[in-house]
């Protein structure tokens, strides 16, 4: 395991205290572990003082360095830093994925042997002290895959937010879809191109802190409306017929016109109202771990989603965050 080296792409935006911690986390687990490393931080021109925070505050790290793509899409920043890496071990880290203990011995473990067309992911865990106190993290953690092993999952389950591999093929053929706009569903096509190729893809114990930015459900289901409204549209061109689950089998039934209309003449008189009032029901309760229910909060997802499909083709909000702010 000597002479292990590890290329780490953080793709980032308006994040400048998650990233300096982030950062500060790494930088000692990787020397603990003594592990040859370049860090590749891809950002947007943040308008936080990202970029001068990490320069000053690092500016003695040579293997450090910051990118600013002018395209705000995480799927470019990520091909970015895969291009430019010049190790053949990658790490994908999201901004908000902090390392646990023993994260990086498993990361060694792996790529020490693995072959090309293997894809690894980290597991999310939330912090106890937050599940504890509240029933919206604690159904964020219940949704995130657990396991003391190595297992293999399929395209649905894939975890870019902690994900290492090696790149001596990935480079040559299969990267991010650039085009597909909105929050999340990047990350399954990628996969699934990925299962077509015979990458297989794996589940392992390294396990990270997911230090999510949404406080409440109110801010989680924002993601679940423009995954829906914007991000599937540019996936199904695509993927259609191609992909399953739940979510694509709603799509075929969506495609009928005569569906179609009747659910969004439901969404105004039924899907707002009620979503809107199960939301306000789930943020007040949130503190009572006797209100809580994991099919309740999969519900209001649900009605999210279908209200970003009624609302397809309607004009992008700008974005203040990696998802947009503003609806109710």
């Amino acid at each position: 395991m000597k002479n292990f080296k590890l290329s780490i792409i953080i793709p980032t935006w308006n994040r400048k205290e998650k990233l300096i911690k982030l950062l500060n986390i790494i930088i000692l687990n990787l020397k603990k572990n003594q592990i040859i490393f370049e860090i590749i931080i891809c950002d947007s021109f943040s308008n936080d003082g990202t970029e001068l925070a990490v320069k000053s505050i690092f500016k003695n790290h040579l293997n450090i360095y910051f990118k600013n793509v002018k395209k705000n899409n995480i799927s470019k920043k990520r091909n970015i830093g895969i291009k430019a890496s010049k190790y053949s071990n990658i790490l994908l880290l999201d901004d908000d994925c902090v390392p646990k203990k023993k994260f990086f011995k498993v990361v060694k473990k792996y790529l020490n042997r693995s072959k090309n067309n293997e894809i690894y992911c980290g597991q999310y865990h939330t912090s106890q002290k937050l599940i504890s106190k509240s029933n919206y993290y604690k159904f964020r953690d219940l949704k995130n895959l657990k396991t003391d092993k190595l297992v293999q999952i399929n395209y649905n389950n894939i975890i870019t937010g902690c994900c290492f591999f090696k790149n001596n093929n990935l480079r040559n053929f299969i990267y991010f879809n650039e085009k597909i706009k909105g929050y999340g569903l990047e990350d399954i096509e990628w996969a699934h191109n990925l299962k077509i190729k015979n990458f297989g893809l794996f589940l392992t114990e390294a396990k990270v802190d997911h230090q999510e930015t949404s406080q409440n459900i109110g801010a989680y289901i924002l993601k679940w409306y423009m995954l829906s409204r914007d991000a599937m549209p540019s996936l199904l061109k695509n993927k259609k017929n191609q992909m399953k689950g739940k979510i694509f089998t709603f799509e075929e039934v969506f495609a009928y016109s005569i569906f179609k209309s009747f659910l969004k003449g439901m969404n105004y008189f039924l899907l707002i109202p009620i979503s809107i009032l199960l939301k306000f029901f789930l943020i007040i309760t949130d503190k009572n771990k006797y209100f809580f229910s994991k099919k309740l909060f999969n519900l209001l997802l649900f009605f999210y989603y279908l209200r970003g499909a009624c609302d397809r083709n309607k004009k992008s909000i700008k974005k203040t965050h990696w998802y947009n702010l503003g609806y109710k």
